[in-house]
């Protein structure tokens, strides 16, 4: 039951106004797509999804993952799935580039790679409680996977 709420609940502001971002830029296109309806069920799966992973692939003692960011990777696995060429403008390096839906994902990976590996410096500086990698990769793995079948079925 409360892995339905999950992608509800943050643990800062930080991932708050992040999975804002990220639903603004990506979400309308994808929620577009698939309609209102099933892009809400859509998204309450990933982050279902995502909070299994984060409870199996958790650590005895470790903070809980709290937010809606593996349902927001599901976001992002299916707007690469449906508009992989399409660009994005990101800031990055002082300036504001446009890059390939592709590309914009290999640096959300990055991202989650340096922020959620473990407590460390930068997840500590912005963010108390800590992105799950296991849930953030199984919430973009279900978004591939749901808008995969969603296309095969159109």
């Amino acid at each position: 039951m409360f892995l339905w709420l999950a992608p509800f609940f943050h643990g800062g502001i930080v991932p708050l106004a992040v999975g804002f971002l990220f639903l603004f830029v990506l979400g309308d296109n994808v929620e577009d797509r698939m309609g209102r309806g099933p892009f809400l069920l859509f998204y309450l799966i990933c982050g279902a999804v995502a909070g299994t992973a984060h409870i199996l692939g958790g650590k005895a003692g470790a903070p809980a993952a709290l937010g809606s960011a593996g349902a927001v990777a599901g976001v992002l696995g299916a707007y690469l799935v449906f508009f992989p060429e399409v660009p994005i403008s990101m800031y990055g390096a002082g300036r504001v580039v446009s890059v390939p839906a592709y590309l914009f994902a290999c640096a959300w990976a990055v991202a989650v790679f340096l922020w959620g590996w473990g407590p460390g410096p930068l997840s500590n500086l912005l963010n108390p409680a800590p992105y799950s990698l296991a849930g953030n990769l199984a919430g973009f793995g279900a978004g591939v996977l749901g808008a995969g079948l969603w296309r095969s079925l159109e």
